[in-house]
């Protein structure tokens, strides 16, 4: 890791970060320990090792992940409840493509805004699924 530290945070990388840590699987009761540097499953298109490192940090201090830096990588013990929730609020590419539509639009968002954001896409789309016939 080199000692620039890009503090920009980047959403795309957040969910597919995620993405990724879910379908990785170790033993029940265990931690998998991280490393980003080399690591072709968390290579991300435009995005360099440090840019994922300091991402993976966030999802930590943001509790969507559980887990604890070690300075050379991460010991990582799964996606906690929010990060369940949040990832399966953006999972889809439409409804995350709707997302960061209306995101910048509104300009100057966080998580919790674009969180808030794609669970009411969501609940719209279902509630055209609802709509009972009289």
């Amino acid at each position: 890791m080199t000692n620039i530290i890009d503090s920009s945070r980047n959403l795309d990388l957040i969910r597919e970060i995620l993405l990724k840590l879910e379908v990785m699987s170790f033993p029940v009761n265990s931690k998998l320990r991280i490393v980003v540097e080399n690591n072709p499953n968390l290579k991300f298109d435009g995005f360099d090792q440090q840019q994922v490192w300091r991402h993976l940090l966030l999802l930590i201090e943001a509790g969507f992940i559980s887990g604890t830096s070690n300075g050379e990588g991460i010991l990582y013990s799964g996606i906690t409840w929010n990060g369940h929730e949040y990832l399966d609020a953006v999972r889809n590419p439409e409804t995350w493509k709707k997302t960061k539509a209306v995101a910048l639009k509104v300009g100057g968002y966080g998580v919790e805004f674009v969180w808030e954001i794609a669970k009411t896409i969501v609940k719209n789309e279902a509630g055209k699924l609802l709509v009972l016939p009289l």
